[in-house]
């Protein structure tokens, strides 16, 4: 059916060009049909890539996104266990001070 109406277009635009130069008159309706035509055949062959391209790409992009957001909720995970280990050593670091300290005391005495 598809080659049909190709076929059916391109007879088309060869029987409305014309030699207007010859004639010595302006061809602009058959121009202008011949485009309309042209455009025609284009959206009719590249409308459904074009939009499976960018539909797909939306999907990619969106994918891609998701992926982003979930390192970053995970690396933000990640810092505030590392900031709690910090905190933890800082304590023991404090409680070991203060205990060496006390045995240097006792040592003393």
């Amino acid at each position: 059916m598809s080659k049909i109406i190709v076929t059916v277009l391109m007879l088309g635009a060869y029987l409305f060009g014309s030699e207007a130069g010859a004639e010595g008159s302006t061809d602009i309706v058959q121009r202008t049909v011949n485009f309309l035509i042209f455009a025609g055949i284009l959206y009719y062959i590249l409308a459904e890539p074009v939009k499976n391209y960018f539909s797909g790409r939306s999907a990619e992009i969106a994918d891609e996104l998701d992926k982003v957001q979930e390192r970053l909720r995970e690396s933000k995970r990640l810092k505030e266990a590392a900031e709690h280990k910090v905190e933890e050593a800082v304590r023991f670091a404090n409680e070991l001070s203060e205990m060496a300290k006390k045995e240097n005391k006792i040592l003393r005495a």
